[in-house]
């Protein structure tokens, strides 16, 4: 198995602090009559050619248990349509306060550990508060 490259372990690191952190989330303080804002995330993954199925076949089963999670509204793997070894990680949590919870999760943390080597560069992130969604 291929591993992680030094140089991305700071930027896996980023990403695991700053999905909750600072500028890339507002404040979670609610009146009564303001609704809880929940997160949205995307993250845009490259795989090592090599690890594409392997990266697929993990990320299926994890999502699995993520959607378990408290919180977790959706949590979907989408392959990009004219890069092959390019996938969306596409995550809605109901609070910041349950995706801090995954954020900090030994769930998590074991699949930096499995994904990581999988990776062909440092995954592109971003973080987003929204107004929860009516369920039709």
């Amino acid at each position: 198995m291929r591993h992680l490259h030094p140089r991305f372990l700071p930027a896996l690191l980023a990403l695991s602090a700053a999905c909750g952190a600072g500028e890339a989330t507002p404040a979670t303080h609610t009146t009564p009559e303001e609704p809880a804002l929940m997160m949205v995330i995307r993250v845009v993954i490259d795989v090592v050619p090599a690890q594409r199925d392997a990266f697929v076949a993990y990320l299926t089963e994890e999502a699995e248990r993520v959607r378990e999670m408290d919180g977790c509204e959706r949590y979907a793997l989408y392959g990009d349509a004219t890069e092959d070894n390019r996938f969306l990680l596409y995550e809605e949590w109901a609070s910041a306060e349950a995706f801090a919870a995954y954020r900090t999760s030994d769930a998590l943390r074991q699949s930096f550990t499995v994904l990581g080597p999988m990776m062909a560069r440092p995954p592109d992130s971003a973080y987003f508060a929204a107004a929860p969604q009516p369920t039709s």
